[in-house]
This record gives C-alpha cells, structure tokens and sequence, in this order.
C-alpha cells in the first residue's frame, strides 16, 4: 500500500541474518546494505506460472546488486540478478545448474546510483523474458533445461527481492495475468 510492508517480510536466514533496516516511505520501500545481503519476502498469494512482474528498482549506494528478484516458475524458482558481481552483472541464475555470471543470460549493464529502472520479467510454460525499461534483455526457452536458485536466495521464496552490501529502494511493484 505505500505506508507499510503488510504482507512484506523481511528475511533474516542464510545470507540475510545480519539485514540492513527496511522501510517504507512515500510509496518507497527501502532496503539497507546487509552483511552481507538484506532481503523482503512476499507472502501474499503469489502467481506460479504465465504472470508477468513489474517493479522499479534503484541503486542508492553501493557497488552490488540493487534488485535480487527470486520468482516463481512452476514449481520452481529463478533469481534475476541486476546489478551483480561488482555491480555489471545482469542474468537469471540458475539455469542448468549455473548462476547468471556463468550461463547465456548474463548482460553486462551500467547501472547509475540515484536512477529508477523499470523491471519486468514474463513467465510461461514454454519461456521466461525479461526487460530492462524498454529493452528486452532475456528470452530464454525453458524446455530440457534445468531451473533453479542459488541456496542463499531461498528465504525469498515464493517471491522476494534482495541486495548485497548494497541500499537499494522499489517500488510500483505489479503482477497480472
């Protein structure tokens, strides 16, 4: 709503017990850099498959991933990574067993600090896309391969959003059919 997390949690296991403060503010929420990482949760009732995600996403301070978005894909879930391994790294992980900086999604992006980014990820049975404002970044066919996350992202499951020594901010976060 704006004003309060509400079905928004935060996640203190794994990676995420030494979380930065979370907040919400003027339709904001805002995540604080972890030790290493800080992550909210939803736990609201959360589309598996054919849904489409949007948020925007913001680097406030830091050098990392500012959008951490693990998602639902069937009875599976994948993270997309903005902004990672030092700040560049842009990509689904884990396909066929590997994170994005090792498999075909993986963009090297500049992000800039202060900035908004519109992000949108589609998912259906046969495909998993993704845009970064008006650019489409990931089409990947989802047939015979292998999907997953990586063990320090599960607290964010179903659907959830983490940094990494990084403050990031969201906000217009919308699913649809």
């Amino acid at each position: 709503d704006g004003k309060k997390l509400g079905d928004w949690k935060v996640s203190d296991d794994f990676d995420f017990t030494n979380h930065g403060k979370v907040s919400v503010r003027d339709g904001t929420i805002a995540i604080a850099p972890g030790k290493p990482g800080s992550a909210v949760r939803y736990d609201g009732k959360f589309p598996k498959i054919d849904y489409e995600v949007s948020l925007e996403a913001m680097r406030t301070e830091g050098e990392d991933f500012f959008c951490g978005m693990t998602f639902p894909v069937g009875d599976t879930s994948l993270t997309l990574i903005v902004g990672g391994w030092g700040g560049r790294i842009t990509g689904l992980s884990s396909i066929d067993g590997e994170p994005a900086v090792e498999n075909e999604t993986c963009r090297y992006m500049d992000f800039e600090l202060q900035r908004w980014y519109r992000i949108r990820v589609r998912t259906a049975k046969s495909r998993i896309e993704v845009w970064i404002d008006q650019e489409k970044i990931i089409d990947l066919k989802t047939a015979g391969r292998e999907l997953g996350i990586l063990w320090v992202v599960e607290p964010c499951q179903p659907f959830g959003v983490a940094t990494w020594r990084t403050t990031g901010a969201l906000r217009r976060i919308r699913v649809r059919s």
